[in-house]
């Protein structure tokens, strides 16, 4: 079991870095890969689907739409209440269209973010752990790893956001944007995989997960157009606009878990649920600070990991 569990965090390694460095075009499409590989070998060391958390699609399915409920209720009042709005504050969003928001909502988030990380940590991790270890181990360890993964999208995101921002731009401050990530990840992580344990099903956490990631997007696009409309920000493209400046078919110049990816809990992250998870509400990727706002990141590398 040693030997597989070995195995098994050689493939996360391997996972993390190269969907972290892999330009956004292409991101989706290798976290589904990705996706696929770990599941196979689940099925190879022996895991049932029932372990594995893909047995019970009915019972996962209500689960996940109660979540998916719950948090878009959340984030709406987020929007609404303007005192929250320091909350939602994140300069990746707040230069990009809606429909570079709606295709990371829809597309990045869900089938790269979320289903990697959901695959990962709440499925395959999860159950050899808990075989191996026993049901606590299980969940406490799948929630740590799950905060170290979350370590390069929380250190990418910490001139961006107004909260870790304000720590300031040394190592330390960087350092403690990264302790905090994987904190607030990790605990996160334990909730997952406690929806896995109730409900018995991965489908749980991916509505979760995704809504959290995907709803904290939004939330952080819609709060940066009315603070921008209210003279306290730069005014946000038109989606006329963004259309003449995005890339083609297959590429994305908007935000980007986180990993969570989150980014925050997941947050993927969104990234914001990774993303996943990973991983904050949602975490995104757009234009680096000090870069061009208006610029094709398509090929980014890293800019479509959550740290949520």
């Amino acid at each position: 079991m040693e030997l597989q569990l070995a195995l098994l965090l050689v493939m996360m390694l391997l996972a993390s870095f190269t969907t972290f460095h892999i330009s956004r075009r292409w991101y989706v499409p290798l976290a589904l890969v990705w996706t696929v590989a770990f599941l196979l070998f689940g099925r190879l060391i022996g895991l049932s689907w029932t372990q594995l958390g893909l047995a019970h699609w009915g019972t996962g399915l209500l689960w996940a739409l109660g979540c998916v409920a719950i948090v878009s209720i959340g984030m709406a009042a987020g929007v609404a209440i303007p005192r929250l709005h320091p909350l939602f504050a994140d300069e990746r969003v707040v230069t990009v269209t809606g429909a570079q928001v709606a295709l990371k909502s829809l597309v990045e988030v869900p089938l790269g973010t979320v289903a990697l990380e959901e695959v990962v940590f709440r499925s395959v991790l999860l159950a050899l752990l808990t075989e191996s270890y026993g049901l606590v181990w299980g969940v406490l360890g799948s929630a740590l790893l799950f905060g170290f993964w979350h370590i390069l999208p929380a250190y990418e995101m910490h001139d961006s956001h107004a909260l870790t921002s304000q720590l300031g731009a040394g190592w330390r401050a960087r350092i403690a944007t990264v302790a905090g990530t994987i904190v607030a990840t990790g605990g996160a992580g334990v909730g997952f995989a406690m929806l896995v344990v109730w409900s018995g099903s991965i489908l749980a956490p991916i509505g979760l997960h995704w809504t959290m990631n995907s709803t904290g997007s939004i939330a952080a696009w819609l709060v940066g157009r009315r603070v921008a409309a209210s003279g306290g920000g730069p005014p946000p493209p038109s989606d006329a606009a963004g259309a003449e400046a995005a890339p083609g078919p297959g590429a994305e110049a908007g935000p980007a878990p986180g990993n969570n990816a989150a980014a925050g809990p997941g947050t993927n992250a969104a990234p914001g649920p990774g993303t996943e998870a990973a991983a904050g509400p949602g975490d995104q990727a757009s234009p680096e600070p000090g870069d061009d706002a208006r610029r094709d990141d398509a090929d980014e590398p890293g800019a479509a990991r959550e740290s949520g």
